[in-house]
């Protein structure tokens, strides 16, 4: 899902530098979420049990 959102932003934004804001905020959640994902994934598990980890699909 995350490379076909970076078309899409290609063709929303069509100035160069509100494209390049969007793409920077764009690679700063996916690090945001690549590191808080395992920590917050650890603690739910730690936590409470591994069931506590399909609490956030819903």
């Amino acid at each position: 899902m995350m490379p076909s959102t970076l078309p899409l932003m290609r063709n929303m934004f069509l100035a160069r530098q509100p494209r390049r804001y969007a793409m920077a905020v764009w690679a700063a959640m996916a690090s945001v979420g690549a590191a808080v994902g395992p920590l917050l994934g650890g603690w739910l598990d730690k936590s409470f049990s591994w069931h506590a980890a399909f609490l956030m699909r819903s």
